[in-house]
């Protein structure tokens, strides 16, 4: 078996010809190139790169608060988020640290805070369920419930302490 490690693809030994050498005409392909059945593509997962993005700035103030309720969270949580605000009651807040959330597949979560000093740019990577509107992580984390997201904002509550977070697609 070969596997290429960073594009989980992985192929058993065969007598495949290589794609550089010819294939016949009547077989629908070339030897430079592949066509996936209409069927596979449509099936294929939406993939974030696993990647905090520190090279980018923190993004300052807030996107509009989403008003759409979820209606695939699994699908629209993929890609990249910087949380712009936080509320426990007092209106909404800047939180201190940048912390960011990475969503690389519909079952991950990359966890980015940088507080100089405290967390410096960490990153922890762990494995979501996504159940309704609740993302779920591991460990008895109650969970975070997306109340609202939009294309480019989402609005959730920490069931840990009840606060509620806006953040924005970056």
């Amino acid at each position: 078996m070969v596997c290429i490690f960073g594009l989980a693809s992985c192929a058993a030994e065969d007598d495949t010809p290589p794609a550089s050498q010819d294939v016949p005409a009547d077989s629908g392909t070339t030897g430079s190139e592949e066509t996936a059945a209409p069927e596979e593509a449509a099936s294929e997962a939406v993939v974030q790169a696993a990647d905090c993005g520190w090279e980018a700035p923190r993004i300052e103030g807030s996107a509009a608060a989403p008003s759409d309720a979820p209606t695939n969270l699994a699908a629209q949580l993929v890609g990249a988020w910087q949380h712009t605000h936080f509320d426990t009651g007092s209106g909404l807040e800047a939180p201190l640290p940048d912390n960011r959330y990475v969503f690389p597949t519909e079952g991950g979560m990359l966890y980015c805070q940088d507080l100089p000093g405290v967390t410096d740019k960490a990153e922890n990577a762990t494995e979501i369920t996504i159940t309704g509107n609740l993302i779920q992580p591991p460990g008895g984390h109650p969970g975070f419930e997306v109340v609202a997201v939009s294309d480019d904002a989402m609005q959730w509550i920490n069931k840990t302490d009840g606060s509620t977070y806006l953040l924005a697609r970056r």
